[in-house]
């Protein structure tokens, strides 16, 4: 087992042991994610195994809820975390973090062929290289759940009260560290049947 599944293996494990009791761990998966270039604004990036964030660049990700439950409804939600992994950091400050309001894909995403954005819903500090940023995104993740069609991931760019940073993040093609980006979420536990009525 390399190092990246064995340091996620140990979060999952960390996660579950604090879960309270009946509730249920699930993960999202990134399933698209792509830098975008203002400098490039035709080009694509899709395929490449790291994602650039600031200056001219700006990161969008995707994810994968096929694994919750059938039935699942945001208010089956306790918790949701986004997780980002940051490689390598040029230049210390923070990320702003919008969720994406447009469609887009992985393979056609450009600057100049960009999805709409909303405003700022989180910012990051971005200090150290080689660790997780967590992020609790709770209530985009259960608006989502509620409403598929809104569920389009975050745009990460840098901070307006940071300008300057410049941070390397892991994409999902990266198999030299496997890193990608994720969302940890928490389900409430089901009631158990109600017992008999006592007198």
């Amino acid at each position: 087992m390399n190092a990246a599944a064995q340091h996620r293996r140990m979060l999952v494990a960390i996660a579950t042991a604090l879960l309270p009791l009946g509730a249920q761990a699930i993960t999202a998966p990134t399933q698209a994610d792509t830098h975008i270039n203002s400098a490039s604004p035709t080009s694509n990036y899709g395929n490449l195994p790291t994602l650039n964030v600031g200056g001219t660049y700006s990161t969008l990700l995707n994810f994968d809820f096929s694994a919750l439950p059938s039935g699942t409804v945001g208010g089956s939600i306790a918790k949701a975390t986004l997780f980002i992994w940051v490689n390598k950091v040029g230049s210390a400050g923070a990320m702003d973090i919008r969720p994406v309001t447009g469609a887009w894909s992985e393979s056609t995403a450009t600057y100049a062929a960009q999805p709409t954005m909303g405003g700022v819903a989180y910012v990051v500090p971005v200090s150290t290289a080689g660790n997780y940023v967590a992020v609790d995104v709770t209530n985009d993740v259960k608006n989502w759940i509620d409403y598929p069609g809104t569920g389009l991931g975050f745009a990460l760019s840098a901070s307006a009260s940071a300008p300057g940073t410049a941070a390397y993040l892991d994409s999902k093609e990266n198999t030299a560290t496997g890193h990608a980006a994720y969302i940890d979420i928490t389900l409430l536990g089901q009631a158990g049947p109600q017992g008999p009525q006592g007198v």
